[in-house]
């Protein structure tokens, strides 16, 4: 838990201890490796104890990216929730309690791990429609006991509807049986009621509400890519990826519900190459978003060690782009001098201090479209480095 706390302060807080935040996280999750080991291997521990560490373990390894071994732990942690679950499939409206929150933690990894590998869920679900009503009363934004909408950000009779999605993708069915109850899910994600946010912040309710409709609408795009197989120009595919992107575009970044919104993006992107739109192309037919520009990048700093190596990744990361780039040019060092008197009020003292100060600067052009400079210029900035982009006006 701690190194998932580093792992967020260090993600945020662009500063000169971002990467010192970092590797102390790093050293905490190889610390709960080394103690989930153990813990595994022992013979004393009970399932639910281990369930709980790899849960914390888990949840480090989705945030920092560690997708190996997030994965692998997976498979661990499902086998632990078959051995105290038994067989049965896993009812979300029987599913509370301070005892069953680990397990409502694993369901989701598992459903949203369903829709990323396009592999069945490791563990069964009761997925009932008529139970749907039941999962949709609960007040889950209070209600910890229930359900993990509070934890995800995700409504939980969508969750439920992921996962029928999910079973009816590997389902040995005709192709027609497929696509009646793709349809019959589609129309349940729809028509889903969602019981409103009892805050007394309007913004934040409207801001749930947003974020409700969002995953409403990546559960309809789910559908249309796993049983109805469509591609980005069918007219429902499109109306959905423009609702996701409207609706996110009104939470404040960094705040909930903004966290919760990687999900529904991950299930879209591929679905969101239709928002280049006519005004979206320039006169000569290319897309503005990929027309190259001459673009500078203007580095300044006085620390000559750190400006080399910000230049030096700078110029990788664009070659690896295949970027045409030229640089970095070493502009002459300006030198800055102050003399002053050493004592505070400047009087009955000859004594001089003198201050020198070297400001060095370099110059990268590249040729590319605005949108990939952002992307190579994303790296974390070295202390005491400015960077100034300029593009050339055509």
């Amino acid at each position: 838990m701690v190194g998932t706390a580093l792992l967020f302060r260090a993600n945020y807080e662009v500063s000169a201890s971002t990467e010192s935040l970092r590797n102390r996280s790093k050293e905490h999750y190889q610390l709960g490796v080394r103690a989930l080991r153990l813990e595994l291997e022992s013979t004393y521990l009970s399932p639910w104890v281990k369930i709980a560490g790899l849960v914390e373990l888990m949840n480090y390894e989705y945030n920092a990216g560690y997708l190996s071994a997030y994965y692998h732990h997976l498979d661990q942690a499902a086998a632990l929730v078959r051995a105290v679950m038994g067989n049965e499939a896993i009812d979300f409206t029987n599913l509370s309690g301070e005892q069953t929150f680990d397990i409502r933690c694993i369901a989701w990894y598992d459903i949203l791990s369903s829709m990323a590998l396009a592999r069945p869920t490791l563990l069964d679900y009761k997925t009932d429609t008529q139970e749907l009503s039941r999962l949709s009363r609960w007040d889950k934004g209070v209600d910890s006991d229930h359900g993990i909408e509070w934890i995800v950000g995700c409504p939980d009779p969508l969750i439920v509807l992921v996962a029928r999605v999910s079973a009816l993708r590997h389902a040995h069915i005709s192709p027609e049986e497929k696509l009646a109850l793709g349809t019959e899910i589609e129309q349940l994600a729809r028509n889903t009621q969602f019981r409103p946010l009892r805050s007394t912040n309007p913004r934040f309710r409207i801001a749930r509400l947003a974020m409700q409709e969002v995953c409403r609408h990546a559960a309809i795009l789910y559908v249309y890519h796993a049983i109805f197989k469509s591609d980005s120009s069918h007219p429902t595919v499109r109306d959905s990826v423009k609702t996701i992107i409207k609706l996110a575009s009104i939470l404040k970044p960094g705040f909930n519900p903004d966290c919760f919104i990687p999900v529904p993006y991950f299930i879209s992107p591929r679905k969101m190459s239709y928002v280049a739109k006519d005004k979206d192309y320039d006169a000569t037919g290319a897309p503005v978003s990929t027309k190259l520009h001459k673009i500078r990048i203007t580095l300044t700093s006085s620390n000559v060690t750190n400006l080399e190596k910000f230049s030096r990744d700078l110029v990788n990361r664009a070659k690896d782009k295949d970027l045409r780039v030229k640089g970095p040019v070493r502009l002459p060092t300006k030198v800055l001098r102050i003399t002053t008197r050493k004592t505070p009020c400047g009087e009955g003292s000859k004594t001089w201090d003198r201050y020198e100060l070297k400001i060095h600067k370099r110059l990268i052009d590249l040729h590319s479209s605005s949108e990939i400079v952002k992307q190579i210029t994303s790296i974390s900035l070295e202390p005491g480095v400015e960077v100034e982009v300029t593009i050339a006006s055509n």
